[in-house]
């Protein structure tokens, strides 16, 4: 599972003085989920479409710890 948000941001900033984004820690540490943000959705949403095979094909970079992928969808058909 991959969750994929088409702002920069998935969550807000913590309150001055907190050092954690608790969806990340959640989502990344503890439940295993990759997060991808800045995905272009609209043209999936216009067509209803809310849940799709994904391939991302990234940037051979060594020592990244993000990048720009190529993404590759395929929805699924109900």
């Amino acid at each position: 599972m991959v969750i994929g948000a088409d702002n920069v941001a998935l969550e807000q900033d913590p309150p001055k003085g907190v050092h954690e984004f608790p969806v990340h820690t959640y989502l990344l540490a503890k439940a295993g989920i990759p997060i991808i943000e800045l995905v272009f959705l609209n043209e999936l949403a216009k067509e209803k479409i809310y849940q799709v095979g994904f391939i991302g094909k990234v940037m051979p970079i060594k020592g990244a710890t993000g990048a720009l992928i190529q993404p590759i969808v395929f929805p699924f058909k109900k």
